[in-house]
This record gives C-alpha cells, sequence and structure tokens, in this order.
C-alpha cells in the first residue's frame, strides 16, 4: 500500500482551534487509512490508502475531519517518495543559511502559470521558484519578522500549505 503525507493548512496556528496530534491520527483512521503517524503539531499526517488520487484523498481528508477540528483545513497529499524526491533535489542548495535566515515550502495543487516573475524579492524574503508543486522561499528574519510572504502566495496560488524545510526532513525520518 502506497504511503502518503498529508499536509494540513492551519493546525495549530494561531486563529483556529487547538487540534492535539492524537485526536487527528484517530479521525485518520476513522476514514479508513492505515498506519497512522503524526509529525509535529502543524498538521502532517504520514498514512496508508489504497486510494491512488491524491485529489481524492485531499478532498475525502478535508471533508472527514473538518467536523473533528470543528474547521476546514486546505489539504495537500504528497507520496512519501515525491517529498523524498524533492528533499534530495533541495531547491536551497545554494543558499548559505544562517541562525537569520529560514528556508520554507509552499506546497500547491499545480504549477499553474503565475504572472510571478522568479526570483521575487519582498521584504524579508525570496521566492526562488517553483520546483514540484512547490515554491521554494527564503525569510531573511534579519530584515523582518513578519515578512508579507503569505499574501503574495494566497493571491497566487489557493489552496497552500507551507512547511520548514526542517519539517520536511523530520517527516522522512518519521517515515522510515
Amino acid at each position: 500500500m502506497p504511503t502518503y503525507v498529508a499536509l494540513l493548512r492551519g493546525i495549530n496556528s494561531g486563529k483556529n482551534p487547538a487540534t492535539k496530534m492524537d485526536v487527528l491520527k484517530k479521525s485518520f483512521e476513522d476514514l479508513g487509512f492505515k498506519n497512522v503517524k503524526t509529525v509535529i503539531a502543524s498538521g502532517n499526517v504520514i498514512f496508508e490508502s489504497t486510494i491512488s488520487d491524491t485529489t481524492k484523498l485531499e478532498r475525502k481528508i478535508e471533508k472527514g475531519i473538518a467536523p473533528v477540528i470543528k474547521f476546514h483545513s486546505d489539504t495537500i497529499v504528497r507520496t512519501i517518495e515525491e517529498i523524498r524526491s524533492f528533499v534530495k533535489k533541495n531547491p536551497f542548495k545554494k543558499i548559505k543559511v544562517t541562525p537569520e535566515t529560514r528556508l520554507y515550502v509552499t506546497f500547491i495543487n499545480d504549477e499553474q502559470k503565475s504572472p510571478l516573475k522568479f526570483p521575487v524579492q519582498g521584504k524579508g524574503y525570496t521566492m526562488l521558484g517553483i520546483f514540484d508543486r512547490a515554491v521554494c522561499i527564503v525569510i531573511y528574519l534579519a530584515e523582518t519578522k513578519t515578512p508579507d510572504v503569505m499574501k503574495v502566495l494566497d493571491k497566487n496560488w489557493s489552496p497552500n500549505t507551507t512547511r520548514n524545510w526542517n519539517t520536511l526532513e523530520r517527516i522522512l525520518k518519521a517515515a522510515k
């Protein structure tokens, strides 16, 4: 059975009700998924399913968990192999990481044409480009603590959900 990761938007972010990971895990099990694991408390769920259509998986998860978590969470599903391949390619390999630098990946459903010309520079961030249905972003904390990159992402790609690069590495470690 293939292994997937569901990347849920808004889990344990400031504006939504808190979601306990054991409750999220059980909601996935109740939907019929197998070998369910959560990774940190930000809406990363590893699971197995016989369903191979990721769009069907996304809709099933969104519909099934909303009554449990008490809000709609946009969901992006990728296979673990897709995540592994993406991390191996490492679109950030030329970026010098410092204590003031953060690497983020915003997952999108497709690589539709964007009016943006990459790289995109903004206050406190650089969007490097789209790689494997993911927008890669470098945040510079020395420039600002609250870059406005999320507004740009939401305007150009919806649904989407963002993860720190370290979270992807943790997901892969948990999937072993």
